[in-house]
C-alpha cells in the first residue's frame, strides 16, 4: 500500500488480505476504518521497513536472488514438479525455512565465499 492509495481500495485490501482470526484490540480494529488510515498504515510499513529490514535488506536480496536462480536450474533439470516438491513447507509453529538453511543460504551469500 501506498500513499496514493484511495481510501476504500486500502479498506477493501484490508478486508479481503488478511483473513484469520478476529482483530481483538479495537485500536487495530480501527484503523481501517479511520479516514487517515492510508497515510496511518504507509507510515508504519515505512517504520517497519527501516526499523526491521533496511539493514539486512541488501543480504536478505542476496539471499532471494541466489534462491531464484537455484528454483531455475532445478526446473531446468527436473521440471515444475520437483521444483514444487523441493519447496520448504511452512506451518503453524513452524518456519519455512529452518534455522540451518537460513545460515546455509546466508554462508553461500557471503562476500567471504566468492559469490557473485
Amino acid at each position: 500500500m501506498t500513499r496514493a492509495t484511495p481510501l476504500e481500495a486500502a479498506r477493501h485490501e484490508c478486508v479481503t488480505t488478511l483473513p484469520g482470526p478476529p482483530v481483538r484490540d479495537s485500536r487495530v480494529r480501527a484503523v481501517p476504518d479511520s479516514t487517515d488510515a492510508v497515510p496511518r498504515i504507509a507510515e508504519a510499513m515505512d517504520q517497519a521497513w527501516h526499523e526491521l529490514l533496511a539493514t539486512d535488506w541488501p543480504q536478505l536480496r542476496a539471499i532471494g536472488e541466489r534462491d531464484a536462480v537455484h528454483r531455475v536450474g532445478v526446473i531446468g533439470e527436473h521440471g515444475w514438479a520437483t521444483t514444487i516438491e523441493s519447496l520448504p513447507r511452512a506451518s503453524p509453529g513452524k518456519p519455512a525455512v529452518s534455522r540451518s538453511a537460513s545460515s546455509e543460504a546466508q554462508q553461500s551469500a557471503s562476500p567471504a565465499t566468492g559469490s557473485c
